[in-house]
């Protein structure tokens, strides 16, 4: 497989992974939890962390803004932070030549390229993108 292609499923990877555990609930497993709430394993690790936890701050002219209470919950919450952590972590198997970590980096890297194709495409997105259109038509 050439190098480019590697570093292309490296890099749907991380932007797979990263939004699976900042925002997605994730599978559902139940050995984890202790009440009756049926949530993923990436939601009640969040919550865990901390990030279902809020500080709200007040500026000088009153407008609020609200925090993820622990650093933690900040860190795994948000994909930016959370595709940091997950690309070093792949970036030290990427130099490995094991069948099974290939494996997985073009199931991932599949994935993710998927997951970014149905984001790129999704109605949200489209309608954003005509919102954003007509708002430059106007200014000019």
């Amino acid at each position: 497989m050439p190098e480019w292609v590697k570093i292309l499923l490296l890099v749907f990877s991380v932007y797979r992974v990263a939004s699976l555990v900042s925002s997605e609930e994730g599978p559902y497993l139940p050995l984890l939890y202790k009440d009756t709430d049926q949530r993923g394993v990436f939601e009640w690790l969040r919550k865990k962390l901390g990030a279902d936890k809020y500080v709200y701050t007040y500026d000088e002219e009153g407008h609020q803004e609200v925090k993820v209470a622990t650093n933690l919950g900040r860190g795994i919450s948000c994909p930016l932070c959370t595709g940091g952590y997950i690309s070093f972590l792949l970036a030290i198997f990427y130099f490995s030549d094991n069948i099974i970590i290939s494996f997985f980096f073009l199931w991932l890297g599949v994935w993710g390229f998927q997951v970014f194709l149905e984001n790129l495409t999704s109605d949200d997105a489209i309608q954003s993108a005509i919102e954003d259109v007509a708002d430059n038509m106007e200014d000019t």
